[in-house]
């Protein structure tokens, strides 16, 4: 086996192992149907028996100031 055949396995290999995972939005769960986890940084959210996604997590606020706390003079 030559180099660039080699390469070309190795390759392929790697690019097939890559789509082990569901990507964002993907669906990742439903239907009784065993489906790849969520990609690294995504949360599997389940909607209903038939369907479920892979969705970020929800971004945070955060305030600087307490609109409760603050007094005017």
């Amino acid at each position: 086996m030559n180099y660039s055949t080699l390469l070309c396995a190795a390759l392929l290999a790697v690019s097939v192992r890559g789509q082990d995972v569901t990507k964002l939005y993907g669906q990742c769960a439903g239907d009784g149907l065993t489906w790849p986890p969520c990609i690294t940084g995504t949360t599997c959210i389940y909607f209903n028996d038939w369907f479920s996604q892979c969705l970020p997590p929800p971004k945070t606020t955060s305030s600087s100031a307490d609109p409760e706390s603050t007094t005017t003079t």
